[in-house]
């Protein structure tokens, strides 16, 4: 408004120096003479409908980036753009001002010939509203709505077969090259018949558990030619069992340690290899079963243990000091067909000497002179009331009352009131409490 006043101000003030001047005489003029539109601003003629330092009036300077237009200050925008809420935009393609001032965009959409559209990513196509790779979408190949058959790819545009990695696409067909048959290497590479496609190459074809040996099938877990591996042949007397050259049995034999052993009755490998009995037992059907002890002649160093373990019952024993009474004592005690004499060091595990006979073979009634009798490798020699014992077969005695002949295979003991005497070549112990005498039944 006030540049409106002001603008009316200097017109009326033209209009009223442009009368007077007609009025004066020839000799009086102005120093500036200005066009009809124009009003005088320091000295200068100017049009405030246009000027940009003089804009509606005198001194009114408009802002850089601004023109002076009917007389007001205005913003000023290059050819193409125009001017939304103080600002020059492109209406052809700015988003918040598409086609006209205020018209924005939607999320995704781009401003395109002053129309809001899908906006796409390079190397994308718009179709149906959707962004899509026409040279590699399924559903879209090569043009919108093309879409590829089940098992096929879009590859440049164009369906083509689809083929897993490790597949090759033969007579529109996908095929192991390394295993296919018909397509053995190369397509259409026919293997003969018996051969199969392995690693690309045709060769013998083996039925599962057999290997190709020299053109062969065999199985080399029990070939005696090609055993665990080709050419690898047993000798003689071995088989091919689980692909190892092993001792050949025959039947009901079991090979033990390179050994054919019968695992029913043999007491080192009893019922399995190595299963071993032990001193005194018997193998009975793969089971091991307890043996009695039985031996000829004499015995030196016996175990103790042995003896219990393997069938005998110790039915007497007291110290060599003590009076041996066979009828009133040892034999009540020990009434077995079988009986054993025995002496030891007291505490001692083994026995020094022993001997076993029948029962009537031990208790040999001798007398009192050095008459023996020979029973299992053993001459015995028996009488109640004078002595008791043995020596080995063959041998003599010379009882007085006991045996007092040299020699550590004799064992002697006094029945009457004296103890001892002897144990192997150990004699005089007719007092001794640190050695033992003992019998055993079965």
């Amino acid at each position: 408004m006030k540049k409106r006043m002001t603008l009316n101000f200097y017109l009326l003030l033209s209009l009223f120096i442009f009368i007077n001047s007609g009025c004066d005489d020839d000799n009086s003029s102005s120093s500036n003479t200005c066009l009809e539109n124009e009003v005088e601003c320091e000295n200068q003629c100017v049009d405030l409908l246009t000027d940009v330092n003089n804009c509606g009036e005198c001194g009114n300077a408009c802002e850089d980036g601004e023109v002076c237009s009917a007389g007001s200050c205005q913003l000023s925008c290059q050819t193409g753009l125009d001017e939304c809420s103080g600002l020059c935009v492109n209406l052809l393609s700015d988003l918040n001002n598409c086609g006209e001032c205020g018209n924005a965009c939607e999320d995704g959409e781009v401003c395109s010939a002053g129309s809001c559209q899908l906006s796409c990513q390079t190397g994308l196509d718009e179709c149906n509203d959707t962004g899509v790779n026409l040279l590699a979408d399924l559903n879209n190949c090569g043009e919108c709505g093309n879409t590829c058959e089940d098992g096929e790819v879009c590859s440049a545009s164009v369906c083509s077969l689809s083929c897993q990695t490790g597949l090759d696409e033969c007579n529109d067909t996908c095929v192991n090259l390394q295993t296919d048959n018909f397509n053995c290497g190369s397509c259409s590479n026919i293997c003969s018949t018996g051969e199969i496609c392995s690693a690309g190459s045709c060769q013998l074809s083996c039925q599962t558990g057999l290997d190709e040996c020299n053109n062969t099938c065999v199985n080399i877990q029990t070939d005696n030619f090609n055993c665990g591996s080709c050419s690898n042949i047993c000798s003689a007397g071995e088989i091919c069992s689980a692909g190892s050259c092993q001792l050949s049995c025959q039947a009901g034999l079991t090979e033990c340690n390179d050994t054919c052993v019968n695992t029913d009755y043999d007491p080192a490998n009893c019922g399995s290899c190595g299963n071993d009995c032990g001193s005194g037992a018997a193998c009975y059907l793969g089971s091991c079963i307890s043996v009695p002890l039985s031996f000829s002649g004499i015995a030196y160093d016996l175990p103790k243990s042995d003896v219990i373990n393997r069938g005998w019952t110790l039915c007497y024993n007291s110290l060599y000091s003590v009076y041996t009474d066979p009828s009133g004592v040892v034999l009540p005690a020990c009434t077995g067909s079988e009986l054993m004499l025995a002496c030891a060091p007291l505490g001692a595990s083994n026995l020094t000497i022993a001997a076993h006979a029948p029962r009537t073979d031990v208790l040999f009634e001798c007398g009192v002179d050095n008459t023996t009798h020979e029973a299992n490798g053993v001459a015995w020699y028996f009488n109640d009331n004078y002595s008791w014992g043995f020596t080995s077969a063959g041998n003599t005695v010379y009882r007085n009352s006991c045996d007092t002949d040299s020699g550590s295979d004799r064992l002697c003991w006094h029945t009457t009131v004296a103890g001892g005497y002897r144990c192997g070549s150990t004699t005089n112990l007719n007092s001794s409490t640190t050695w033992e005498k003992l019998v055993y039944e079965r």
